[in-house]
Order: C-alpha cells, then structure tokens, then sequence
C-alpha cells in the first residue's frame, strides 16, 4: 500500500542567515514518514535566498515542493498531495509523462509510479516586472563554465544569461555544518564569478536532503527535479534556465549507460526529462550536449573566467583540505582527469593559479596511471587523440602504474560499494584516507548506520 506525502499551503517568512544575512525563505509544511527513522513526521520543508528576492518568490504555487519531493516519493513509493494549486501544464507533463517514464527505465534503482493529486491552474502569474532572468546552475566546473561560455554570446539577445544559480542540492552526506561551510564557499566563488562577468549570483540554500533516505543514492542520481525545485521556487524572475549536461548525444541511451557505469546517472535523461518541466513562463534547456569533456575544455582552455575561477575537485567536496589559494588539490581523480586534458592540448599552464601545476608534471607517470586507471572509458577514449597529434608519450611507470594498482582497484570498488560491510570496514581502517591522502566526510556519517 502506497504512503503519501502531504504538502501544505506555502508561505514566506524573513530570516536571518548564517550564508546571506537577511534572508527570506519561501517554506511549506511537509507531512510524511521519514525515510532515514520510519516515524511520522511534519516539518518545513524551505528554499531561502537573499532578501532582494523576496518579490520573486512563489507561494501561489505548489510547483517547488513537488518537483523537490518528487524523487523520494517515488523511491519510498509514495504519492503526493498539495493544497495550493499546482502549474497544470506541469502537473500534467509530470503526471502522464516524466513519472511513468522514469518509473519504467531504471533497472539500478527500481523508482515507483507514483500519482500527484491536488488543485491545478493555469492562471498567469504576476511578475512584478520579473520573468525577465535567464539562469544556468554554476558550480564552477568545467561542464558549468563551458554553459557560462557559450550562454553569454547567444544568437538571440534574450537568451543570454543573466544570472548564475548556486542551490546546495549536491551534498554526499549529512553533517549539516559541513555542507553549509562547503556551500558558502561555493557560493562566494560564484559571486567572484558573476563578478567578473557583470552577471547577478542568486543562491538558494535549502533543507530539502533532509526529507531524502541517506546515503543519499537517489538524491545525487536524480537531482535534476530536485534542483528545479529550488529554480521553481524563484519561477517569478526566471524565464529560461540551462541545465549542463555531462553527456553528449551520443553517450545519452540506457543501454550503453547501464553496461558500462553499472549505475543509472538520472541526468543523462535530461534531454527527454527536461522538456517535461517546461511551462507557460519557464523554459528548461540541456545545454552542452553537442560536446565531449574534452571538447569542453578546449572551448573554455583561453576562456580568462575560466583560468581565474575553474573548481573541478573532489576533495574539497568531500570534505578534504585543498591547497591555499588554489581552488583544487591537484591530485584527486577529478583534478587528475582536467590537467591531463589541459595537458595533452598544451593548455595546462593556463591554470596555474587554480591548479598546481608544479606539482602535475613533477609527477606525471603517477597521474596519468591514476587517469587511466580510474576513468571512464569515453574520457580515455576521447583524450588519446589528442596526447598523441600532440606527440606526448605515456611513461611506461603510467602504464605500469594503471594496470597493477588503480585498475583493480576501480573494479573491485564497483563490485563492492553496495555491500555495507565492505563499507564498513573501507572508512574503520582508514582505507580512503591511505589512498587518497584524506578522510572522507562521508565515513563519520557511516558509522551511525553500521
């Protein structure tokens, strides 16, 4: 029998906040048996901002709450009800179109066809002279910046971007004080970002992980409605929002997808997904499709936004220490993966004042063995053209390095990472901290599960 989450009236209450200062959050009372204890419970599920955006806000709608909710009503196998009208085209699009679909075609994390239920309209919204932003989610990194770089020089003027959107939908765990420390400096950076290029950073801290099951499966593999939850909260000020993709059109078909990662990403759906949460008002777009990761790199490679701000690395999200002044560590697998391919189109001295470069080079066979160990395949595979029209060889102590080490280790991390006992005994003897050279946030928030 199915459970039910119900969703009150929203309302907008001023606050004050550790992040913006004076803040204002649009928040609705959330009833539903908690994923992560079993019990009953009614709390306020909010998205806060800064205060200037009080006037965009949405409590005529139920349309933030639903799309953040939906994914773990469809893992806990629950329908949803809200009392304030929701956007029927968008109650309609997710209803007969996105939850059937993504009910049917996850072999990996089996998700339920849920049914929302509740008053819908189609009344037009008022603005107050808004609806005129054009946002893309800014994290930074290489897909976000490659949007930033080609979103800001559109064909049509109005398509242009004007705001850059930093939500805290992307926590691996659930130490509240980390995550609200690591989003604060993600959000400060996207600040220096917008900055530099005349555009406005609008940031959305929200509470909304806390009504998903850790660890958190289905919140990192199906965050796109989530993180439209927090764009929809704001549906007054935008009209156009870009959604990077990580995946070119080619890489975006469920068979390829399960074969080879053994792990179903939600977003390579977004192409099909997105158009499903498109109103009368608000557009998604999948930006970035048309082009590999090295594709991208090469775009953004003499891009000055990108060799000031660029912040690709794992540790720092994962609660490791970076070094100072520099955005990335350097030697994670992400950092590892964007200088090899700055590297092997002789870009890489670009980013010295994100990167240690220094210390890339000094090490090179070990980095690149990490590269090819770890990667996926499309990465390699796009990548070794370029190292060899650049005529850059591969150590033989790369190769070396790749096949005895971090190969076998990749594998056995794959067939192993769902087995709670080798969890277990992965973080008690500090096997990632040996590894990597850090602890990994996640391991304190495991030990109160195992």
């Amino acid at each position: 029998m199915k459970g039910t989450i119900k969703i009150s009236a929203p309302y907008v209450e001023q606050t004050e906040s550790d992040i913006f200062g004076p803040a204002v959050r649009l928040a609705a009372d959330v009833e539903m048996i908690n994923p992560n204890t079993g019990v009953m419970e009614k709390r306020p599920l909010f998205f806060e901002f800064e205060r200037r955006y009080e006037e965009y806000l949405c409590p005529e709608r139920s349309d933030a709450f639903v799309m953040g909710l939906l994914s773990t009503a469809m893992e806990n196998d629950c329908n949803i009800e809200f009392k304030t009208p929701m956007t029927d085209r968008l109650f309609y699009q997710m209803n007969d179109d996105y939850l059937p679909m993504m009910a049917k075609y996850n072999a990996n994390f089996p998700l339920s066809d849920i049914r929302l239920s509740g008053p819908v309209t189609s009344a037009e919204l008022l603005t107050g002279g808004g609806g005129y932003g054009v946002a893309t989610g800014c994290s930074c990194g290489v897909d976000s910046l490659y949007t930033v770089y080609k979103k800001t020089h559109c064909s049509v003027d109005r398509y242009n971007l004007t705001h850059l959107f930093c939500h805290s939908c992307g926590t691996l765990d659930c130490n509240e004080e980390r995550i609200k420390a690591l989003y604060t400096r993600i959000y400060r950076r996207v600040e220096n970002l917008s900055a530099y290029l005349g555009l406005e950073a609008c940031g959305c801290w929200t509470n909304i992980h806390t009504f998903y099951k850790f660890p958190y499966k289905i919140f990192c593999y199906f965050y796109t409605t989530t993180a439209a939850g927090c764009v929809f909260a704001l549906q007054k000020l935008f009209s156009v929002y870009y959604e990077s993709s990580s995946y070119t059109l080619e890489q975006i078909h469920l068979e390829a997808l399960q074969n080879y990662s053994g792990t179903l990403d939600g977003s390579m759906l977004d192409i099909y997904t997105l158009p499903c949460m498109n109103t009368d008002t608000l557009t998604f777009y999948s930006a970035g499709t048309e082009a590999t990761r090295i594709e991208k790199q090469e775009a953004i490679a003499d891009y000055p936004a990108a060799q000031k701000f660029l912040s690709v690395c794992g540790i720092e999200y994962d609660g490791g220490e970076i070094a100072e002044n520099k955005y990335n560590c350097s030697r994670c697998e992400k950092c590892v993966r964007t200088m090899t391919n700055f590297y092997a189109i002789n870009k890489l001295d670009n980013f010295a004042g994100v990167f240690d470069v220094q210390d890339y080079k000094a090490n090179f066979a070990k980095r690149l063995g990490r590269w090819m160990g770890i990667c996926k395949k499309h990465y390699i595979h796009d990548l070794m053209p370029r190292l060899r029209q650049n005529n850059i060889k591969i150590p033989f102590g790369a190769r070396v390095y790749a096949l005895l080490f971090w190969r076998p280790y990749s594998f056995l991390k794959k067939k192993l990472r769902n087995s709670r006992f080798m969890r277990r005994l992965y973080y008690k003897f500090n096997i990632d901290k040996k590894i990597h050279g850090y602890r990994s946030s996640v391991s304190e928030a495991y030990k109160d599960l195992m």
